[in-house]
């Protein structure tokens, strides 16, 4: 049992939750959050574990968008007990499951869309992986460096695999081996993503919109950025800001970068996030002062686990963190 654990279990029945909130209250809590189903799944949150989760938010602490933190922010420390909801990538269950249960129960959102995945050009790469592993009737597939992968006992596992390789090479090299894996596994590849990695569209963003949802950009592919030349970056940040501008009506404010690790941007990328006009930027790792840098806004991911929800949210990761400050 780690002591992150042990301060949980120890605390949580003797008030630590509530005192473990007030001693966090000036720490900003951001989620990030990325796919729902009706019923939980391997990599999903259900329906009925978000919308308690949404309820906490509301009942207990003050939920307000990304647009709104970095707003008053400006002005001295973050409102106190500040959660900022965030969903990345732009599928189609945020606008079917998210958005309704987060309008309903009265927390507001902030969603940073693949503009290139919700503009129908491309479905995302890690769901080319998923179908064509499901799609297969081969059991086994053989890729050099990471060598002989079982489909037929675990699909899950494999995907892992394979997804987590893509993440260390060249987008083009990452794009060849999906191609590679579509004509050795023996499945036809959709022009269009199926209905399970289907995107949002434009109409519902509208819509949501019109409602209070604050959108930012996801680049425009989501690749790597670190592995991109200066002017394939450039097309990246700019031009996802600008297809939000020509179907939403308005320049986002805010940009979240590609899979989010300390790997994926650097200073370089942060500059060009900023000369584009963005005033923030997102990543996907938290630390002890989130949003010290506007261009580095740190984050907890989204979980199904109550123990470790209730441990982000209510402060007692970050007192008993060994996060970076």
């Amino acid at each position: 049992m780690t002591l992150n654990q042990f301060i949980y279990r120890m605390s949580r029945p003797l008030g630590g939750l509530k005192l473990a909130k007030y001693l966090s209250r000036n720490h900003p809590k951001i989620l990030m959050y990325h796919r729902l189903s009706e019923y939980e799944g391997r990599d999903t949150i259900s329906v009925d574990c978000f919308r308690n989760q949404m309820r906490t938010v509301k009942k207990y602490f003050n939920p307000i968008t990304l647009s709104q933190l970095m707003e008053e922010s400006k002005f001295g420390k973050a409102p106190a007990n500040s959660v900022v909801i965030t969903v990345d990538d732009g599928y189609k269950d945020f606008a079917e499951y998210a958005w309704p249960i987060m309008l309903e129960e009265g927390v507001p959102a902030t969603i940073f869309i693949t503009t290139g995945f919700v503009n129908k050009e491309l479905w995302l790469w890690p769901d080319h992986i998923r179908y064509v592993l499901k799609n297969t009737n081969k059991e086994m597939v053989v890729i050099p460096d990471l060598g002989e992968l079982s489909i037929s006992t675990n699909r899950d596992n494999t995907w892992h695999q394979i997804a987590d390789f893509c993440m260390t090479i060249g987008n083009q090299n990452k794009n060849d081996l999906i191609a590679w894996l579509y004509e050795d596994l023996r499945v036809e590849s959709p022009e269009y993503p199926p209905g399970e990695y289907e995107a949002v569209c434009w109409d519902q963003l509208r819509e949501m919109v019109s409602l209070g949802l604050d959108v930012g950009s996801h680049s425009h592919t989501h690749p790597i950025l670190t592995k991109l030349n200066e002017q394939e970056l450039i097309c990246e940040i700019y031009n996802s800001r600008k297809l939000i501008l020509e179907n939403l009506g308005f320049e986002p404010k805010s940009f979240c970068y590609p899979n989010g690790t300390k790997h994926d941007f650097n200073s370089k990328i942060k500059l060009l996030v900023e000369e584009a006009g963005y005033e923030c930027a997102v990543a996907a790792f938290p630390s002890r002062n989130p949003i010290n840098d506007p261009y580095e806004i740190n984050r907890y991911a989204g979980t199904k686990v109550t123990s470790i929800f209730e441990k982000n949210l209510y402060g007692l990761s970050y007192l008993s963190s060994g996060f970076n400050r």
